[in-house]
């Protein structure tokens, strides 16, 4: 971890500069370019994530990354509320397929189709990452496009 911490951006100044009890704040040096990545000097998942923790930075939440994948982003709130639910009883890994799946299905929908695209609180609390992916598709047989257009 000590390389991981040296690529680190380094702070300079007084003590109370660096806590911010005088004007002018702390100054923090960029990082050496060409920096490696994670993977690269050796730092795993733990340890990247207990110096995060150090430096205060939040960790992206599987139900945020899932929630970032669903094509309809509204109602975020009850939305990981949903998404956090499914995660008890669904990997991850297959919920995160499932919604780029989806998304990959409603891109393809007519602009005028948007509109059916469920709020992702309800698509995750009907358990619809479950349907068969068929339903997904739209074309210009399907129940929704005739009767709305």
């Amino acid at each position: 971890m000590g390389a991981f911490l040296k690529q680190m951006p380094k702070a300079t100044g007084t003590r109370e500069q660096l806590n911010g009890s005088k004007s002018g704040g702390a100054v923090v040096e960029p990082p050496e370019r060409g920096a490696q990545t994670l993977a690269e000097i050796g730092i795993t998942k733990k340890q990247s994530a207990t110096a995060q923790k150090l430096a205060d930075i939040p960790p992206v939440s599987a139900a945020e990354r899932i929630y970032a994948a669903y094509p309809r982003r509204v109602a975020k709130k009850d939305a990981l509320k949903a998404i956090t639910e499914a995660l008890k009883t669904t990997p991850e890994a297959k919920l995160i397929e499932a919604t780029k799946a989806y998304a990959a299905a409603v891109a393809q929908w007519p602009a005028s189709e948007s509109r059916f695209i469920p709020h992702p609180a309800t698509w995750f609390n009907s358990g619809r990452y479950d349907d068969d992916r068929v339903q997904w598709r739209r074309n210009s047989h399907d129940k929704h496009a005739s009767a709305f257009s």
